[in-house]
């Protein structure tokens, strides 16, 4: 587990660090305003996540593998549910909410263009976060690793291709991170389908009482994991005050700290 966490951090970090080879602090500075922004994204992911990957233990260690399946799928589309409204909420205002955060000019722009590429993937981290949770939750942490290092692989690979080979900059490196994603969310489906068959049709009689069951956890984790997205909005405001360079450099130490810890 903690050397997939340290998979899924040093992805942010790998496009941070080929982001500065190109030598222009307004490129770290936009990926630090449009993190923060994807921040929020992602709590929601990690609290449905923490969620169905709970109960599905609890079923499977009840012997119940039949109500396992049952919650995984349904867990899996209220994430989807979730995740689809609040994505199409946030390429439409993408610029208002990272003006929110202090950028503008340039910065503003080239924010903006990171954030809608990489945001308008949100379903398929979502899936992804809950894919490896789900093989943590059946005792596959193995392969909830590797799912992760092979997703960490391919943005490593990508990012000095999209960004330096075909001459895409920042677009480039928010196209590498959507690969990635896509990555670890299909690798983590095809093992909790394939070989735990957590994958099924969706029941609808027990759908509502399935989501009772999730909400339950679901809403305390998703308001515990808000705090650090808040935390880092308004840290990543007061920073912007101090001017481009200023964020630039909070936006790499951002991405060391986490790896780091």
């Amino acid at each position: 587990s903690a050397i997939g966490l340290f998979a899924i951090f040093a992805v942010d970090l790998v496009d941070v660090f080929f982001i500065a080879m190109l030598g222009h602090p307004e490129l770290a500075a936009a990926v630090g305003f449009a993190g923060t922004a994807l921040f929020f994204g992602a709590a929601i992911g990690i609290g449905l996540s923490i969620a169905t990957s709970t109960v599905v233990a609890q079923a499977i260690g009840a012997a119940r593998h039949d109500v396992a399946g049952r919650v995984a799928t349904h867990g899996l589309l209220a994430g989807l549910c979730l995740t689809i409204p609040l994505t199409l909420f946030s390429l439409v205002f993408a610029r208002e909410l990272i003006a929110l955060l202090g950028a503008e000019g340039e910065t503003l722009d080239l924010a903006v263009v990171y954030f809608r590429i990489v945001v308008a993937s949100l379903p398929i981290l979502g899936i992804g976060m809950a894919g490896t949770s789900l093989l943590r939750a059946v005792g596959e942490a193995r392969l909830s690793m590797w799912a992760t290092i092979i997703a960490g692989l391919v943005n490593a690979v990508l990012d000095p291709i999209f960004i330096f080979g075909f001459g895409l900059d920042l677009a480039g490196a928010a196209m590498a991170s959507v690969l990635s994603r896509c990555t670890v969310a299909g690798l983590s489906l095809y093992y909790i389908a394939s070989r735990h068959q957590l994958i099924q049709r969706p029941a609808p009689g027990e759908l509502l009482a399935d989501l009772k069951q999730l909400a339950a956890i679901a809403i305390p984790s998703l308001i515990t994991n808000l705090a650090g997205p808040l935390g880092a909005a308004y840290a990543t405001s007061q920073m912007a005050r101090f001017g481009t360079d200023a964020v630039a450099a909070a936006a790499v130490v951002g991405r060391i700290t986490p790896v780091a810890f």
